[in-house]
Order: C-alpha cells, then structure tokens, then sequence
C-alpha cells in the first residue's frame, strides 16, 4: 500500500508541479532508478503533456470569453447604450483569474 500511495504522490509532483524526478526523488526518498520505472510504466511523459494542454486550453478559452464580453461592451458604449455593472464586474475579475491562471 505504501509503494502506491508513493507512486501516486511522485506522479502528482511530476505531472501538476513539474518536478524533476530528482526532486522528487530528495522529497519523496524514493530512488530516482524507482521513479524512472513508475514513468515509464504509467506513462507519466504523457499524462504531463495532457495536463498542461488543458491548462493552455482552459487559459485560452476564458480570454476569448473576456475578450467577447469587453467587445460587446465597447460595442454598447459606442452605441450610447447603458452598461450593466455586472457585465463590466465580470470583464474586472476575468481580468484577475487570467493572470491566476496563466501562473497555474
């Protein structure tokens, strides 16, 4: 049991935090030789790459959505139309989770 919950944590630190296997290794003290073997075994190379692609996506996907929104309402300024305090309180925190996320 001990050597999953290891093997689980060591593709936890290389996967989402992007550890090298001999950090990993120092924090975990697992023989980096073990570590190797549990990468490739559980393919960790490529569930890493998965990961940070839904990253990117997911980071790409709320900018669009911000950038739409501040579009519409440019838009609605220009026209002279009243703009919602919502609308623009959305634009300011998408703003904020953006800079979070591209740190993620």
């Amino acid at each position: 049991m001990k050597k999953q919950l290891l093997a689980e944590s060591a593709a936890k630190l290389y996967i989402e935090k992007l550890m090298t296997l001999e950090n990993i290794a120092q924090r975990l003290n697992v023989n980096e030789r073990t570590l190797r073997r549990w990468k490739s075994a559980d393919k960790w190379d490529e569930k890493r790459s998965e990961y940070l692609k839904s990253n990117t996506t997911f980071h790409e996907d709320l900018y669009k959505f911000g950038r739409d929104l501040l579009d519409s309402i440019q838009n609605d300024m220009a026209k002279g139309e009243k703009i919602e305090p919502a609308r623009m309180y959305a634009v300011t925190k998408i703003m904020t989770m953006l800079k979070n996320v591209k740190i993620y």
